[in-house]
């Protein structure tokens, strides 16, 4: 399960979007076959088994994760983007900036192992191990590209849930 929540700023109106992304849950799928006509016993419904990142999966980490990177309400003026995303599937991010404005990127891993996490804006690539302990790792972007590009991938043996939001720091 992906939680995905977005806020988009066009010609002075404000819409928010919170997008519950069912992607990549397993359904339990039954199937069978009707008896022939010569008499053969009918096959009984089967489960398909579950993949095997579906397994591991735990929807309560994500929200926690979402939660430890959310220090305020999706209603805050300097919302931009936040998300969240099993440790099986990585978080594999492109957001949108203003040019030239600055940002703070919240990153947690909640789980067990760690992750590696690379971020990627204007000419800078910044690369950082985090470990899933639920410590926010906060990075300062300022002079944004237009784009932020943000992957996070676990390492052997992790498994959890990651969480990411980026905020908009205004300079007094």
């Amino acid at each position: 399960m992906a939680l995905v929540a977005h806020r988009d700023v066009t010609g002075g109106t404000t819409r928010h979007v919170m997008t519950l992304l069912g992607g990549g849950l397993s359904l339990l799928l039954l199937s069978g076959c009707s008896s022939s006509s010569d008499g053969e016993p009918e096959s009984r419904p089967s489960a398909s088994t579950p993949s095997a990142s579906a397994a591991g999966r735990s929807p309560e980490l994500e929200e926690q994760a979402l939660e430890a990177v959310s220090n305020d309400t999706v209603d805050d003026a300097d919302f931009v983007e936040a998300g969240s995303e099993d440790l099986a599937d990585g978080i594999h991010a492109r957001s949108s900036l203003d040019k030239g404005k600055s940002y703070q990127l919240a990153v947690v891993c909640m789980g067990k192992g760690e992750t590696q996490m690379v971020v990627k804006y204007a000419k800078v690539e910044k690369r950082e191990t985090l470990t899933c302990d639920g410590t926010v790792s906060y990075l300062r972007i300022s002079d944004a590209s237009d784009q932020l590009t943000l992957d996070v991938d676990a390492a052997a043996n992790s498994t959890g849930a990651a969480a990411w939001r980026i905020s908009r720091v205004r300079l007094y």
